[in-house]
């Protein structure tokens, strides 16, 4: 805490002990409550104050801190008696403490620079991009925790699963994990105006052993006490597994040297070729692009925060799998090369092969580096805000690029031209609820927005990963740097964590084109009625309900101040409506699995009534896409709800594409992909129905879906919000 707060809390806590004083002798118990204001500022909790526990830092002192230990005597260090004893007994007392709890800053620590003796202390989990709270959680652990003493801290989900992160674990490993709370379900409510995302970490101080268990505690928006500002963790969603069954690495076989760097090559003439290590962006001049550092990604030594005790027996079937991995083209580069050059799919001749390094050839579009760019005769250049499946751009280029590296700032994936077969080209839209997979447009280029791979062999990637299998597996391994709205980034390195097929014959690739050819195709007619719909909404003959007044007027639609909505706060998770006559009413799930009113403010269900046919027909199509959408209906949504000129005409549109084939020709086509999937990676039917389950009742997989093309003008919209994440 600096002065300023310091002083700050000072105040707070003296206008208490004023508004306290209400008889007695007044002057007496003002002049205790100002002596028992024991707030200071101006020193870190991460002040070693002259004791280390890896050496002496001044030169012959040992132990415990004390008033007549003093700095070394160089310049600006800070005397030991400057500050207050209580602080620096607190700070500077080893294994005195049976409990510590916190909730420590969630910052770099470049913003908060710590002095060259902390450096020396805190080596050990220090690493580039480190977060404060990782220092704090090991002075806790290591310094201020007593044995078989108790840390419970509030801590960044990040710290679960980045790299930064990596050397932390590895202490807090060699202890006994109590409990991880997991709190993104929640947004940001616990820590109001703190964009991140964050957990509850329980440690004891007793060495791990395998048959630890581990409480796992979800927190859901249904154990908001908007009322009372409270979380009510009775309504937490709580499982305990095994220790190993929290650990990525258990679902990764072969993690390590098999994930972080392609196996040591051997050239014709036996001299031995050593592969460098997987960097997806493989130049250190790319550090500053978008997630592409090292350090930015998620790591092999992961914990899981969401994994359930049902889960644990799927993702061990999972792990057995074949890898994408395995079928991703490698290419060759220079160690001390600059992507102004292009890479090669072998070694020159000539050339030694010691100077040369295997690399993936996978990696981030093209970094133009100016706001856009115009070669004449050059191929377009997109920035593939929404990306369908079918790989369709319904953007407009922004420029035009030759594909020479020295017309853009980093060419990145295209300094791989020649390298492969373009036509097993995919790309990846990382930032999203699930990784979108679309083939390479043909003839165009993307920017860094998106990140590409090429792969040796025909695979459809792009239909494969639509499967709820896939899709369940990357949600309950790979979600990090969690955005906002359960939107996450998936980095270049988990995309090749994807389980696949062992054997990839004719005959299977076949069927996979076949299924996916029905789903793209469903997809595709329900993106025309979405088009059709569109034209309707935003017509100049539509206008909002609320300048249609003459509707309530006429006792056609309820008003809206007459219906009772939900709070800010309801859980609406499945909510779906129903059309019981003139109403339509929203209805949820209850824990017994019964049919139940959506909950509202009022406590009363929400019900609109509308008479007249068509435009009922009309308004419950806008409110079955809201729902799902993940919305909730509103007083503001039913005020702005488009009301078309010719009802009759719209409700017409609207039962025509309800009672088409598309919708359930999609349902069917993706049945078949789940069930193809599963057989191919060897579940059985109770452990695809688990998973088919989960996408049915789990909170936060009831939001995880693929960028359809039928979804296109949401999931842009979505997009262009955070386009300063992406770009």
């Amino acid at each position: 805490m600096n002065a300023f707060s310091a002083t700050l809390a000072q105040i707070q806590l003296l206008w208490h002990a004023l508004a306290a004083v209400v008889e007695g002798d007044t002057a007496d118990l003002m002049r205790k409550a100002i002596v028992g204001l024991s707030v200071e500022g101006g020193h870190s909790s991460l002040s070693t104050w002259g004791v280390s526990a890896h050496k002496d830092l001044f030169g012959g002192t040992a132990g415990r801190a004390s008033e007549e230990i003093r700095a070394h005597g160089q310049g600006g260090a800070r005397r030991l008696r400057t500050a207050d004893r209580k602080f620096r007994d607190l700070s500077g007392r080893r294994g005195g403490y049976r409990i510590v709890a916190g909730n420590p800053p969630f910052v770099r620590f470049e913003r908060a620079p710590i002095g060259p003796e902390e450096r020396i202390e805190y080596a050990p989990v220090l690493k580039k991009n480190t977060d404060l709270s990782v220092l704090f959680a090991f002075r806790a652990m290591e310094w201020w925790l007593a044995p078989n003493g108790r840390l419970g801290f509030f801590l960044p989900l990040a710290l679960s699963e980045a790299s930064y992160a990596e050397p932390l674990r590895a202490i807090l490993a060699q202890y006994r994990i109590v409990e991880i709370i997991d709190l993104e379900e929640i947004g940001n409510v616990a820590f109001h105006g703190a964009n991140v995302v964050t957990i509850g970490l329980v440690m004891e101080k007793t060495a791990a052993t395998a048959q630890d268990q581990i409480k796992i505690t979800r927190v859901t928006p249904e154990c908001l006490d908007e009322e009372h500002g409270r979380i009510d963790m009775t309504k937490a969603i709580t499982d305990v597994v095994p220790r190993s069954a929290v650990l990525l690495e258990r679902y990764l076989p072969g993690s390590g040297a098999d994930l972080r760097a392609p196996p040591a090559e051997t050239k014709a003439d036996d001299e031995t070729v050593t592969a460098a290590p997987d960097h997806e962006t493989p130049s250190s001049e790319d550090s500053d692009d978008e997630a592409a550092s090292e350090d930015g990604e998620a790591s092999d030594s992961a914990w899981l925060t969401k994994i359930r005790s049902a889960d644990v027996d799927v993702l061990d079937a999972l792990a057995a799998a074949r890898r994408l991995d395995d079928i991703i083209l490698r290419g060759w580069t220079k160690k001390a090369y600059r992507q102004k050059t292009r890479y090669e799919a072998a070694i020159p001749n000539g050339e030694p092969a010691v100077h040369w390094q295997q690399q993936r050839v996978m990696g981030y579009g093209v970094k133009v580096g100016r706001k856009s760019i115009e070669n004449p005769g050059g191929r377009p250049v997109y920035k593939a805000k929404h990306l369908p499946p079918d790989g369709s751009l319904p953007e407009e280029p922004f420029g035009h690029w030759n594909g020479d590296p020295a017309e853009v700032d980093t060419a990145r994936f295209y300094a791989w031209a020649g390298v492969g077969d373009e036509v097993n080209t995919f790309v990846v839209r990382n930032i999203a609820t699930q990784p979108v997979f679309a083939p390479h447009p043909a003839n165009a280029y993307l920017t860094n927005t998106v990140y590409c791979i090429r792969l040796s062999e025909r695979f459809p990637l792009n239909i494969w990963s639509l499967s709820r299998v896939v899709a369940w597996f990357m949600a309950k391994t790979a979600r990090t740097s969690v955005v906002q709205g359960y939107f996450t980034t998936f980095y270049p390195r988990q995309t090749t964590r994807i389980p696949i097929p062992a054997e990839l014959d004719e005959a299977l690739l076949d069927e996979l084109d076949e299924i996916g050819r029905r789903i793209l195709t469903a997809d595709d007619e329900l993106a025309r009625g979405d088009t059709e719909i569109e034209k309707l909404r935003s017509g100049v003959s539509s206008r909002p309900f609320r300048n249609r007044l003459d509707l309530v007027a006429n006792g056609i639609v309820t008003a809206p101040k007459d219906v009772s909505w939900p709070g800010a706060d309801a859980n609406w998770t499945g909510a779906r409506l129903l059309v019981d006559g003139a109403d339509i009413r929203f209805v949820t799930t209850d824990a017994d699995g019964a049919e139940a009113p959506a909950p509202t403010e009022t406590g009363q269900p929400t019900v609109i009534t509308i008479t007249d046919p068509d435009l009922r027909e009309w308004a419950t199509s806008e409110a079955r896409s809201l729902l799902a959408r993940g919305g909730r209906p509103d007083r503001q949504w039913m005020g702005t709800l488009s009301i078309p000129d010719d009802p009759a005409a719209a409700a017409t549109l609207v039962r025509r594409l309800r009672e088409g084939s598309a919708e359930q020709e999609l349902a069917a086509a993706l049945d078949s992909l789940d069930r193809k999937v599963a057989d191919l990676l060897g579940l059985t039917d109770g452990q695809l129905d688990h998973i088919r389950d989960a996408f049915r009742t789990d909170a936060m997989l009831l939001h995880v879906r693929p960028q359809w093309k039928h979804r296109q003008s949401v999931v842009t919209r979505d997009a262009s919000q955070r386009d300063g994440a992406a770009a």
